[in-house]
């Protein structure tokens, strides 16, 4: 198992040195196919006491009760974002480009769980998958907040070179995943915000 960002793993697939990678969408090599394991909510984590969130209510908030926050309300902000190459990086692109935000100022680092923490922290803003939100370990908990309702998502896949053959081992990885996030309750993403 290797950690590292998607341009990196696209690459490495093409050369043959690894089967399949485990990613968010897109990919970009037209050689390379994959399958939909699962999808999962992108979260905007808003610090609390942050003056975006003046005047609202955010006693009951939760990662079952998101916040919508209007989009313009987000141009201007301070945001930490993942960097180039990696796929939150550019689904949090695809997520500014569709609402027109345009922040102040964006700190990129290389790690999402890095980025909610320092988003918990008053750091600024930040455009996070659910998961890293869900075993947070960070002493404050931030406002979840959505643009969209319902909340956007991005789909994760298992990617591989169209030409290769998957090995048995990696087959059965494949489906052993699509299948725990079937059946697991609690990796079901919510459909609605209330």
């Amino acid at each position: 198992i290797v950690e590292g960002i998607n341009s990196y793993f696209e690459e490495q697939m093409l050369k043959g040195i690894i089967d399949f990678s485990l990613c968010a969408l897109p990919v970009f090599s037209s050689e390379i196919d994959y399958e939909i394991i699962t999808e999962e909510r992108i979260l905007i984590v808003v610090p609390r006491g942050h003056p975006l969130l003046e005047g609202m209510d955010v006693s009951k908030n939760s990662l079952r009760n998101l916040l919508y926050i209007e989009p313009r309300k987000l141009n201007g902000q301070r945001f930490i974002s993942l960097a180039p190459g990696q796929g939150l990086y550019r689904t949090t692109q695809q997520l500014f480009e569709r609402h027109g935000i345009k922040p102040e100022s964006i700190m990129e680092i290389t790690n999402s769980d890095t980025a909610f923490r320092l988003s918990a922290a008053g750091v600024g803003i930040t455009v996070t998958p659910e998961c890293s939100a869900i075993y947070p370990s960070s002493p404050v908990q931030p406002v979840y907040c959505s643009v969209d309702n319902p909340p956007f998502t991005r789909k994760l896949v298992a990617a591989y070179k169209k030409e290769g053959c998957l090995s048995l081992p990696a087959r059965k990885f494949i489906d052993m995943a699509k299948e725990i996030v079937t059946t697991c309750p609690d990796l079901q993403i919510p459909r609605d915000m209330h």
